[in-house]
C-alpha cells in the first residue's frame, strides 16, 4: 500500500485524515507558518458523515433482519425468509464494523479492520443469492447448480479478502451481485427489491465517480471541484451510504420471492375463507334441504 502524505499544521493526532486548520486557511500552507509539516497519515475516512451513515446502515440492517426473521407464510418455507433476514443482518454488521473503523481506528496506515467488514457484507449478499437459489428449487427449476455456484464464488471472494486483502474483489462482487438482483427481481415482478438494488448500485457509482474530486486526492486543493458543500465533513462516501440506506429501505418492502407464489398464497387464503364460511352456514342451519327424490 502506497504511503499518503497529507498537510498538517500541528500534531497528527489533531485529525487523522484532514486538518481543519489547513482547510480553513484555504489550503494555503504559507499561512500556517513554520508549524506546517507533512505527516504520513491513514487512508481511513474519519469524516462524520461517513461513519454516522455507516451506523445508520447497521440500524437498518438489524431492523430488516428482525422483519424478515419474524415473517412466515403457509406456502413459503421459513428458511427462505431466513436467507432474506441474513442478507439484512450480515450487510448491516459489515457496515457497522466499517463504522467502528472509520470512527475509532483513525491512525491505522493499513486498515485491515476493513477485511472483516467486506467479509460480512459478502456473506450478506451471498444469503440473498441463496434466496434466489431457493426460489429456483421451489419452482422446480432445473438450475440446481445455482446455489453451489453461489457458494463457490462467495467463498472464493472471502478467501481472497482474508488472505490477500484485495478489497477491490469484494467491491466488484457486490456490484455484480446487485446488477443480477435488479434483473432477477424485475423478472419475478418484485419491483421493490429490483428498485432498491438499482439505488444501491447508484451508490457504488457515486462513490467511484466522485472519489477524485471529493476524496483525499482533492484535499490539497480544498475539494474545489467537489459538488458537495463540505467534503471534509460529508463526502462522497457519506452520499454512497445514504443511497445504500435508501436502497435497503425500499427492500424492506420487498418479498424476494416470485409474484406467482404470492398469488397462490392469496388463492389458498380465499379458498380457506370460503370453506370457513360454508362451515359457519352449516352450523347455523342455513343450508337448504335436499329436495331430490
Amino acid at each position: 500500500m502506497s504511503n499518503i502524505f497529507q498537510p498538517f499544521s500541528s500534531s497528527p493526532l489533531h485529525r487523522s485524515l484532514y486538518d481543519q486548520d489547513f482547510i480553513d486557511a484555504g489550503c494555503n500552507a504559507t499561512q500556517l507558518g513554520a508549524s506546517f509539516q507533512f505527516v504520513q497519515l491513514t487512508q481511513v475516512d474519519d469524516t462524520v458523515g461517513t461513519w454516522a451513515t455507516n451506523y445508520a446502515i447497521l440500524a437498518l440492517g438489524v431492523l430488516g433482519a428482525f422483519v424478515f426473521g419474524c415473517m412466515k407464510d403457509p406456502l413459503i418455507k421459513y428458511r427462505r425468509f431466513a436467507f432474506s433476514s441474513s442478507y439484512f443482518g450480515f450487510s448491516g454488521l459489515g457496515y457497522g464494523v466499517a463504522a467502528v473503523n472509520h470512527q475509532i481506528r483513525q491512525l491505522e496506515t493499513e486498515p485491515k479492520f476493513y477485511w472483516a467488514a467486506y467479509i460480512l457484507t459478502t456473506i450478506g449478499v451471498m444469503a440473498l443469492q441463496l434466496q434466489i437459489g431457493m426460489n429456483f428449487k421451489a419452482s422446480n427449476n432445473p438450475r440446481h447448480w445455482y446455489s453451489l455456484l453461489v457458494c463457490l464464488v462467495g467463498f472464493a471472494v472471502i478467501l481472497v479478502i482474508a488472505v490477500w486483502g484485495i478489497q477491490l474483489v469484494a467491491g466488484g462482487y457486490l456490484v455484480v451481485s446487485y446488477l443480477w438482483f435488479v434483473l432477477y427481481f424485475a423478472v419475478i415482478k418484485d419491483w421493490m427489491a429490483s428498485l432498491g438494488s438499482i439505488v444501491c448500485i447508484a451508490g457504488f457509482v457515486v462513490q467511484f465517480l466522485f472519489d477524485p474530486t471529493c476524496g483525499t486526492e482533492a484535499y490539497p486543493d480544498c475539494f474545489q471541484d467537489c459538488f458537495l458543500p463540505d467534503p471534509s465533513t460529508f463526502n462522497h462516501n457519506g452520499l454512497f451510504h445514504v443511497l445504500l440506506i435508501l436502497g435497503m429501505f425500499l427492500q424492506l418492502f420487498a418479498r424476494f420471492v416470485p409474484i406467482i407464489e404470492q398469488q397462490q398464497q392469496e388463492e389458498v387464503q380465499e379458498s380457506e375463507g370460503v370453506r370457513q364460511d360454508s362451515k359457519v352456514s352449516i352450523d347455523g342451519g342455513e343450508v337448504e334441504p335436499n329436495n331430490s327424490a
